[in-house]
């Protein structure tokens, strides 16, 4: 699914940046996924996203696995209901 949303978000233009938490990963997007995104990060499992990448630049966030929902609000400035916090 998030390779899918990856592919019709660059299609449509936007910068996508593929994230995953791994200390031994070397890229983001698995090597079955059929897309590519335009930023590949990978994170190691005792650093924040904001440690390895600019996240100010980011307006939207799609999470692939619940749980990195949780570690995402540590790391990426939160909109709800019109405001950041």
């Amino acid at each position: 699914m998030c390779a899918q949303t990856a592919r019709v978000q660059r299609a449509a233009g936007h910068t996508t940046v593929a994230v995953h938490r791994s200390d031994t990963a070397r890229r983001a997007m698995p090597p079955w996924a059929d897309a590519d995104a335009c930023i590949d990060v990978v994170c190691g499992l005792g650093e924040r996203l904001n440690d390895v990448f600019p996240v100010g630049e980011l307006d939207v966030v799609v999470v692939g696995i619940f749980h990195q929902a949780r570690a995402a609000r540590g790391s990426l400035p939160c909109v709800s209901k019109g405001r950041v916090g």
